[in-house]
Parts: C-alpha cells; structure tokens; sequence
C-alpha cells in the first residue's frame, strides 16, 4: 500500500486538484429553494392530532402484575409441598415386645444396639 502512495504522490503531488466555484454554498439554499413546487401551508386542526396514547404504559404495568402474581403463587406453593419430618424420638413405647420390633424395623437397626440403649440402667 506504501508503495502505491508513494507513486500517486510522485505523479500528482500533495495538491488538492478538486474546487468549489466560488459563493457555491452561499447560493446553494436559494437554488434549492426556487426548485421546489410552491405549495401553501396547510393548517392541521386539534381535533386531528392523535393525543398521546397510555397503553404501552398499562400493557407493561398488566406485565408486571402478572410476573408478580405468578412468583407469588409459586413461592407459596413450595411452602406448602415441603414434607413434614416425622421423629422417630416420640415414639410411645410400651412393654409388649410387638412395640420395640417395629421401631428396631423403622430404625433399620440391628438389635443388639437397640437394646443396649433401651434397657441400659
């Protein structure tokens, strides 16, 4: 690209060799002017200008009641699907030995340690 510069410098020079003619841009705005059709003012009346319209305004507002709602809806709704922990602490227990092999089955485990913590005295 260099090279190509060098050699248009080297024919033409540095010298700008396009012009405007003289008061061009002082003429130009009557020029353009005198060209166009004359037409006449036209008059619009009140009645006919469309007055400012609100609904991108509620359309955006019923938008934002709506994501409300539904974030809403779901959040309570998740409270209320959480399961409930049962403890297996308050049990009642009595004598019979029916009582203490279901919660040795509940508690999955092995009978010796059970028995060592219930009847450890």
């Amino acid at each position: 690209m260099l090279e190509e510069e060098k050699t248009l410098k080297e024919r033409f020079g540095n010298e700008n060799h396009f012009s405007v003619p003289e008061g061009y841009f002082e003429r130009l705005t009557a020029e353009v002017m005198a060209k166009l059709p004359e037409q006449e003012a036209q008059v619009v009346p009140l009645s006919t200008v469309r007055k400012k319209s609100f609904r991108p305004f509620y359309y955006a507002a019923a938008c934002l009641l709506a994501l409300i709602l539904s974030a809403t809806i779901y959040i309570i709704g998740e409270k209320m699907e959480q399961p409930t922990i049962v403890s297996a602490t308050h049990v009642e227990m009595d004598d019979s030995d029916q009582a203490l092999d279901e919660y040795v089955d509940y508690t999955m485990v092995e009978n010796a340690e059970i028995y060592a913590c219930l009847f450890d005295e």
